[in-house]
């Protein structure tokens, strides 16, 4: 086995170094006067380690070195801390901008909804409108009499188209009692 002899005598001193190993490097000591004294030295530099006296921190140290301790670590502590505080900001930001994007589309639907109801209603006054423009004389047979109107006075010609369409409009109506699945098709003039 090849090794270093130096760093292998350190370990034979501290005591890490295994059977095996030891007796190995035991045999390369005894056989070789060289390396006999790096073994030597080794251990009496490990030697002085143990005589060597372990300082005892004084009364500032002693107080000072939980200090360090809780500064070091509240630095790292403050660090989070922004990270988290950070982090709940950007998220409440999103929740924000999500809870904003929902109600805009929802208005905005809304909007485009109540339009085209507008569109449509404005749609049918204009065809409304429109018929009452080109409405035809109604047919002889359905022209009021000046008896007929009220104070004897007669009738005006927009007064009798809106009557006669008022008649039909009665006529076309569903009764409320009839049933919703027959279909009325057929009692709907073609004109619609």
């Amino acid at each position: 086995m090849r090794f270093d002899l130096k760093l292998t005598s350190l370990l034979d001193a501290s005591g890490e170094l295994s059977t095996s190993a030891r007796q190995e490097l035991l045999e390369k000591v005894t056989q070789d006067p060289a390396a006999n004294a790096d073994y030597a030295e080794a251990h009496a530099r490990f030697d002085v380690f143990g005589v060597m006296p372990i300082p005892e921190p004084s009364a500032a140290q002693r107080i000072s070195i939980p200090a360090t301790i809780k500064n070091a670590l509240g630095e790292e502590l403050r660090q989070l801390e922004k990270r988290a505080r950070l982090l709940r900001v950007l998220t409440r930001c999103a929740a924000g901008m999500v809870i904003v994007g929902a109600c805009g589309a929802y208005f905005l639907a809304q909007a485009y909804l109540g339009h085209s109801h507008n569109v449509r209603q404005q749609a049918a006054i204009a065809r409304v409108n429109a018929d009452l423009n080109n409405a035809a004389a109604p047919p002889a047979d359905t022209q009021p009499l000046a008896e007929d109107a009220p104070d004897g006075d007669a009738l005006t010609d927009g007064q009798v188209v809106l009557s006669n369409m008022a008649d039909q409009l009665s006529e076309w109506a569903i009764p409320a009692s009839q049933d919703d699945s027959t279909d009325d098709s057929s009692s709907w003039p073609a004109s619609f």
